[in-house]
């Protein structure tokens, strides 16, 4: 795995800051869990399929920090995050306990079908790519008002997009233009809290 990530901070003002990190991740993964499938060769026991999981991932992270007055403050939080999977070199669980991989796992043979779905090991088998995209943003603001010592009320508001496909592609100037279209999840809540100190 390989990952790596930069950030920056500013201070406009003696109240308020601002904050961004930028992140990316490699990962290759050789034995990544499939599924278990029906062997039809073994009387329908279970077969564990493994593949080469190639993953690569992107996330921004947004905070801002403004305190409006000593008793009243509001934080931003903002991240929005890709990633993608391919898959290759599938192969069946043989002999889990084996100490060498070679030993471990049995490869299959792959073959793609007309209505894009894989045939391996000469239609013992049949699934759908597992390859992956996927795009998400969550962002929140809390507002802080301390009313009174030890006390205090908190207007939170929190928002979230999604989306996924089997393309394994990671493109962000396609992801994130999608992503912005997505049904949104929003939430408004109001909690209060007081203090029964002396």
């Amino acid at each position: 795995a390989l990952s790596a990530g930069l950030e920056a901070a500013y201070r406009p003002a003696p109240n308020a800051s601002l904050s961004v990190r930028l992140g990316g991740s490699l990962l290759d993964r050789p034995d990544q869990f499939v599924g278990a499938l029906a062997d039809p060769a073994a009387d329908g026991a279970p077969a564990y399929l493994v593949g080469g999981l190639h993953q690569s991932s992107l996330s921004m992270t947004l905070r801002g920090d403004v305190a409006l007055s000593p008793d009243l403050t509001l934080q931003l939080y903002a991240q929005p995050f890709l990633a993608a999977g391919r898959y290759d070199g599938f192969a069946e669980v043989d002999d889990p306990t084996a100490a060498s991989p070679d030993d471990r796992f049995r490869p299959l043979a792959v073959a793609t079908s007309d209505d894009g779905t894989l045939d391996l090991d000469d239609g013992r088998f049949e699934i759908g790519r597992p390859d992956f995209s996927v795009a998400e943003l969550n962002a929140n603001a809390v507002l802080r008002w301390q009313y009174r010592p030890g006390s205090a009320l908190f207007l939170v508001w929190s928002h979230g997009q999604a989306i996924a496909d089997g393309t394994g592609d990671l493109d962000p100037f396609r992801g994130l233009p999608d992503l912005l279209r997505a049904d949104a999840r929003d939430t408004l809540l109001l909690k209060l809290s007081y203090w029964f100190g002396s």
